[in-house]
């Protein structure tokens, strides 16, 4: 067992550490073994202006959040904890809970025109 979390899935959203420094948040797009054991091709498309794909060759402790460097830069991939998420661990809440909720009435107000 690794020492360190569980490994990123498709569709999560990361954040990227460069040289230790939180820098751009990036979706992991797709996992694939690679011919050699125990490594995997991670293509990853960073969420920048435009935004762009990269496929990196990483091992099993790299996809669980180990450091690593690409041509000399330390490098980090972190998971993302959502509010959401992170309000249920501190209060303990869960979905069902939630759904139970009363709705709040409040408005929702389209960003496009519809044709009617």
């Amino acid at each position: 067992m690794s020492r360190y979390g569980d490994r990123f899935r498709e569709g999560e959203v990361v954040l990227i550490h460069l040289n230790d420094k939180p820098e751009l948040y990036a979706r992991i797009e797709q996992m694939l073994p690679d011919r050699k054991k125990g490594w995997w091709q991670v293509t990853i498309l960073f969420l920048t202006l435009p935004p762009h794909p990269a496929t990196w060759i990483l091992d099993e402790d790299q996809v669980r959040g180990a450091d690593f460097t690409i041509q000399g830069n330390p490098i980090r991939i972190e998971r993302v904890a959502y509010r959401r998420e992170a309000d249920q661990r501190q209060t303990g809440t869960n979905s069902t809970k939630r759904k139970n909720r009363p709705e709040s009435g409040g408005n929702i107000v389209s960003l496009f025109e519809e044709d009617d």
